[in-house]
């Protein structure tokens, strides 16, 4: 279960000392969000890297995430370019996507911007939790 450019195990990485293991239900979601990546690393021709991607639920409480996280489904992931320096255009490239309908997501997020606005990382959640909604929802978190 590998796309071009990802691998299943690049979204089960995690540093807590926690198990991580989907269920048959959250590793279809886990290959349904693979597949928007490589969509957007299609369209963005570079690396990304995954920083988060599904957590069970003892990932998920140390990490300090949302109890109702897109991330325990396998609906969400948070990625960054491999060159940070490309940041930028990839978050100007994830939220063109999502304007111009051609991401259909629940949300995307851009982390902790920095003064110019640029994310620390950015988050894609395809379907809100337990409705499966999907919102379309362009967010800024900042600190």
């Amino acid at each position: 279960m590998n796309t071009k450019n990802f691998k299943f195990t690049d979204f089960l990485v995690t540093k807590q000392p926690h198990e991580n293991v989907p269920n048959d239900e959250q590793k279809k979601n886990i290959y349904e969000l693979m597949l928007v990546m490589q969509y957007i690393r299609d369209k963005f021709g570079d690396k990304i890297i995954i920083n988060s991607g599904f957590r069970s639920s003892k990932v998920n409480k140390s990490v300090g995430g949302a109890t109702n996280s897109a991330h325990l489904y396998g609906y969400a992931c948070d990625f960054v370019p491999y060159d940070i320096s490309k940041m930028k255009d990839l978050q100007e490239l994830c939220i063109s996507l999502v304007k111009n309908n051609e991401l259909n997501v629940d949300q995307l997020i851009n982390e902790y911007p920095n003064k110019k606005g640029v994310a620390s990382w950015l988050h894609i959640g395809l379907k809100r939790p337990k409705t499966n909604e999907v919102r379309r929802q362009i967010i800024t978190i900042t600190k």
